[in-house]
């Protein structure tokens, strides 16, 4: 598996030939808010979390591909997807709505994209339970914030490694807090900067415990 970090919650999964988009950003949503670059990118499937301009931009995905935005599970050529029932708040929905977690795996490897994942949730917990590599939100306001998101990393079954997403950058207007805020409130787990956008995620998993894995953004 081949993974990029495009910018905000948008990746690029690729796994032997099969390109998986995990929420691409509006380009300039928000009233120019979401100020990263164009996406520029082509798929086979995008993963919609939920409907907000920055995780739905469609428009800005080229190719022929397939749009997965609700739960439940689909197989691609031995590629299995998973959509599971999450919240953007922690009352259940009722401020921002529902969210979908996406767990992406093969025989040898599996990966979660959280989305805008609002609370600490021991259903999606327990559904990671088995999943190599977590991409987690921590910028808060709109999502789980440095401390959630902790919180959320220290309950998940061990070994796990941890992508954080959607987090404060000069291109980003949200009211949110940064990737160092989280660092700095999760201190007790391991983190490294990789100082690429694109990894192979075999290359960086965590055997035993848990690490925090901070790549750059492509588009940034």
């Amino acid at each position: 598996m081949k993974l990029t970090y495009m910018a905000h919650a948008c990746f690029l999964l690729e796994i032997n030939g099969l390109r998986i988009v995990f929420d691409p950003y509006k380009y300039h949503s928000f009233s120019g808010a979401v100020g990263y670059d164009k996406l520029n990118v082509s798929a086979d499937i995008v993963l919609l979390s939920h409907h907000h301009d920055d995780h739905a931009g469609i428009e800005e995905v080229s190719g022929q591909f397939d749009v997965i935005d609700s739960e439940g599970e689909w197989e691609y050529d031995g590629v299995k997807i998973k959509g599971v029932l999450s919240y953007h708040d922690p009352e259940n929905g009722k401020l921002r709505g529902k969210n979908t977690v996406f767990i992406v795996s093969t025989e040898t490897c599996s990966v979660a994209h959280l989305g805008d994942q609002g609370v600490v949730d021991a259903n999606v917990i327990n559904e990671l339970s088995n999943v190599d590599l977590v991409m987690v939100p921590v910028g808060g306001t709109y999502t789980l914030g440095p401390k959630e998101a902790c919180e959320f990393i220290t309950q998940l079954k061990a070994p796990k490694t941890i992508v954080p997403m959607h987090y404060k950058t000069p291109k980003l207007g949200f009211p949110i807090k940064g990737v160092d805020e989280f660092l700095t409130v999760c201190s007790s787990i391991p983190s490294i900067e990789v100082g690429s956008s694109q990894v192979q995620v075999e290359d960086i998993l965590e055997q035993e415990n848990k690490k925090i894995v901070v790549m750059k953004m492509a588009k940034l």
